[in-house]
């Protein structure tokens, strides 16, 4: 009886090693060595295209699972702050390090999308938030349900308003004030 099981194995051709390329087809993300640019769909609908900058290839990854940092990233292609790099792929944005500013257009990150309020922000959920009290800047943020701050981190900010203070810069932008140093 054993040698007939041994034989069967053969035949069918049985292998522990994975087929990668039916691996991705059937998780719905290409091959991680495909080339991708920042908002193309190279990567398909569970990958995201990883760059290190916006007008450079980079790499199909697969999403990630959501982690709670506050480490805001800037997406290429929308211009809008993302809580973490985290939440900018799980969402299939290719983003790079920092938020949005104005400042930032050296082909690392786009110019931000400013608003007056989250009507202004294309990205389902977003919230307008506003930086500075004397010579204020509102741009598009998008934040995961479960953003998190770090009780460790400078203590700063204040709302413009001076109802709060000591905020730290990840408190301040949930509180959706308009806040500044």
């Amino acid at each position: 009886m054993r040698s007939l099981w041994l034989s069967f194995g053969v035949v069918v051709g049985c292998s522990s090693a994975p087929d990668p390329a039916l691996d991705a087809s059937r998780s719905g993300m290409h091959d991680p060595v495909t080339a991708c640019w920042a908002g193309d769909d190279t990567c398909g609908p569970l990958g995201y295209c990883d760059v290190a900058r916006c007008d450079r290839p980079g790499t199909c990854r697969r999403r990630p699972a959501v982690t709670a940092e506050y480490e805001p990233v800037c997406g290429c292609v929308d211009g809008v702050t993302y809580w973490s790099a985290s939440w900018a792929a799980q969402q299939g944005i290719s983003a790079v390090g920092g938020a949005c500013d104005k400042a930032s257009n050296t082909g690392l990150r786009p110019d931000p999308v400013l608003c007056r309020d989250a009507g202004d922000c294309a990205v389902a959920g977003a919230r307008c938030v506003t930086i500075g009290c004397n010579v204020p800047e509102s741009t598009c943020w998008s934040l995961p349900e479960t953003a998190a701050c770090d009780a460790s981190t400078y203590r700063a900010w204040r709302t413009c308003d001076g109802a709060r203070r000591a905020l730290t810069e990840c408190e301040a932008i949930q509180t959706g004030a308009p806040y500044g140093m």
